[in-house]
């Protein structure tokens, strides 16, 4: 059996969710990170037994990855998936896929012209809740669906914005204000 090759661009506070899920499926190996900070980079490689690269670019064309997931702040993440998409490497991004629906759909044209596998993370689908009511829509036990209201509600403390240079800011996070 062919053990399939798994990177990660972004070694940070998301990282370990998607670095010991990958650890968790057989046939799978993390075999390369990637953080423009090389200190976190070379830790998380250690930890996980892998290469470590400070440029992304790089190792996309040297690590020979079969899918590389996007963990970096969100206003990377289009120009990661196209790099990805030009190496026909299959991937994975965090949410959200872009920062405005013109990017995302880049993204989408250059996986459909790569012929790769593209997806974003969408982790909420498997809570039990959202797993109940999609059981409930698809039995026909709630009646046909003619719309539907959505309130998620996340409490962020101050200090989650403070320490980043991204989040809470329109041009790099998306819909905050700058």
């Amino acid at each position: 059996m062919k053990t399939f090759r798994a990177g990660i661009i972004g070694c940070g506070t998301i990282f370990p969710m998607h670095a010991q899920s990958l650890n968790n499926i057989k046939g799978v190996k993390l075999v390369a990170v990637s953080d423009i900070k090389e200190g976190r980079a070379k830790q998380r490689a250690k930890a996980y037994r892998c290469s470590y690269y400070t440029d992304y670019k790089k190792m996309l064309d040297e690590a020979d990855l079969d899918t590389v997931h996007i963990c970096t702040p969100h206003y990377l993440h289009m120009p990661m998936v196209l790099e990805a998409a030009k190496r026909k490497i299959d991937t994975i991004t965090e949410k959200p896929m872009a920062l405005d629906p013109v990017q995302a759909e880049r993204e989408i044209k250059a996986a459909k012209k790569a012929g790769i596998t593209f997806g974003v993370i969408s982790q909420n689908r498997f809570n039990p809740g959202s797993q109940l009511v999609k059981k409930r829509i698809k039995d026909g036990s709630l009646g046909k669906a003619r719309a539907a209201k959505l309130v998620l509600t996340y409490h962020k403390p101050d200090s989650y914005y403070k320490a980043s240079d991204w989040k809470g800011r329109k041009n790099k996070e998306g819909g905050a204000s700058s």
